[in-house]
Parts: structure tokens; sequence; C-alpha cells
């Protein structure tokens, strides 16, 4: 008995590393799980017309919603960590939108940075941008390595159904 709950604890403490990759070259996307593709388990579906006339409120709940769990998220200690690398390799057939295009993408590397700080904590970044002048191309390729144990994973959740409970009390008080 003693054995079997030392062996769960070490589950639950120990970092589990999950490998992800995303590729597209040639107008083609490719997604692996340590090195299992995933895109073609995916079936495309038909859209759907959405509803025009939704209500104001309930759209501001929603970004009052994941206001509130990135917020929460950001101050939490016990966040995966994240390894990434990011390569990408573009050009526009002309010299000076695929410079302009270049600037922008580099302005671009500290938001996608910050933004990838509130869910993770990231210990390890390279983010590799190469503009081609004479080609057109657009070559995307994202390794990334995220560390999770599922104690970390049960406390995220538990955050998550923290403030839906609340958010749901809230709606039902407006009713």
């Amino acid at each position: 008995m003693l054995i079997v709950f030392s062996i769960i604890i070490l589950i639950l403490l120990i970092p589990i590393p999950i490998i992800f990759k995303i590729k597209y070259v040639d107008k083609k996307l490719c997604m692996y799980i340590y090195n299992i593709e995933l895109i073609s388990k995916f079936k495309s579906y038909e859209k759907k017309d959405r509803n025009e006339n939704k209500n104001k409120d309930k759209l501001n709940f929603y970004f009052e919603d994941i206001k509130l769990l990135l917020h929460l998220l950001n101050k939490s200690k016990f966040k995966p960590t994240l390894k990434f690398k990011f390569n990408l390799q573009y050009g526009l057939d002309d010299a000076a939108y695929t410079a302009i295009c270049y600037g922008l993408f580099c302005a671009l590397v500290p938001l996608l940075i910050k933004l990838l700080n509130y869910p993770f904590k990231i210990k390890k970044h390279s983010i590799c941008i190469v503009p081609d002048l004479k080609k057109f191309i657009l070559k995307l390729e994202l390794n990334s390595i995220i560390f999770v144990n599922f104690a970390k994973v049960i406390y995220i959740l538990y955050i998550t159904y923290r403030i839906w409970r609340i958010n749901k009390k809230i709606v039902l008080s407006k009713t």
C-alpha cells in the first residue's frame, strides 16, 4: 500500500514533458505531439451561421471572465514550464513590403512572449525570423516542450472552476 501511494505521489509531482510541433510549409499544416501526426485525425466541419443579434452584456461577461482567468494565471506560481523555438521564413516578392513586414514581426516578438507568459513560465525561447526578398514564400515551424505535472493541472482546473462558479452566480443574480 505504501508503494502504491508513493508511486501516485511521484506521478503527481514529477513533471512530464509534452513535445509539440507545428509546421506550415507550402500551404500544408502539420501538427505533431511526440512525432505523431495529429492533423490527419481532425475532421473538417461545415461552418454554421452565427447569430448576429447577440446580447452585449453576455459578450462582456465572457471578456471579464477571460480577463479574470488571465489575471489569476499570471499571478499563479504553479504554471507549466515552456521551452520553444519558433522559425519563420517569409517573402512577399517585393523587398519594400518584406522589409516592412520584418519590422512588424520583430516588433510583435515581445508581445508574443508576454502573451505566452500568462499561462506558462517560459524558461528558454528562440525566435528566428528570416526574410526572403526575392520569393513569395511562407514557412513556419514551432518546436516546443511543455513540462506539466498533474498537481499543476489540478490547481489550474480548480481556478477555472472557481471562476466559472462565481460568474454563474453573477449571471443568476442578474435574471
